[in-house]
């Protein structure tokens, strides 16, 4: 088999997944925006639910790459952060809110790959936060395995179907991580979140 052709599927299939959701694609709608023929397709996965497997490990591959080459380029985590955020909002743009739903409730064994996740997610948060309160830009007086507990539990607010209805993914995503960066930042750490927030105003016009 071609692997250049099967990496193909996956990136694209990737791509359609996170803009258009998960539950709502057909085999036929996979092959349509792919260029080719289903048996094309079932060449290369078994079905529908492998092809999904395939493109969310490859959808969290490259945010893992685009996190490490962010925090490499940055002078300091708060730095790196603020890029991260950035960086999220275009992501977010793109992303339907369908996507995170779907894997929640139609596909448990991915999500609970994301579950396994979270104790090392949250542990390197942590890591970061201390490294913002020894630059001074992060408050000494704050928990920082609390926090960063918290800061990936108020990801399950995206469940919330009343939520869904009243406002975006991106304003949702926008408001809960600047509200909780803006909380714990020392005034140095304030002046920092302005001149990138300000920046990606800027560059929105």
């Amino acid at each position: 088999m071609n692997s250049e052709v099967k990496d193909k599927i996956i990136e694209r299939a990737a791509v359609l997944f996170t803009e258009s959701g998960i539950k709502g694609i057909t085999m036929d709608d996979l092959a349509q925006y792919l260029g080719m023929s289903k048996r094309t397709i079932y060449e290369y996965f078994r079905d529908k639910k492998e092809l999904i497997n395939e493109s969310i490990l490859y959808f969290e591959e490259q945010k893992e790459k685009k996190t490490k080459e962010i925090f490499d380029s940055s002078e300091n985590m708060f730095e790196a952060l603020l890029k991260l955020y950035q960086e999220s909002l275009i992501d977010m743009q793109k992303m339907n809110k369908n996507f995170i739903h779907d894997i929640k409730k139609y596909f448990p064994e991915i999500n609970q790959r994301y579950i396994q996740k979270k104790e090392k997610k949250i542990k390197k948060t942590a890591q970061f936060l201390k490294e913002g309160i020894e630059l001074g830009l992060i408050r000494k007086d704050l928990n920082v395995e609390l926090l960063s507990a918290l800061g990936e539990e108020v990801h399950s607010l995206f469940d919330n179907s009343l939520i869904f209805r009243k406002f975006s993914f991106l304003d949702i995503h926008r408001t809960l991580f600047l509200t909780f960066l803006r909380g714990i930042a020392t005034d140095e750490g304030l002046s920092i979140i302005d001149t990138y927030t300000q920046k990606g105003e800027t560059s929105k016009d």
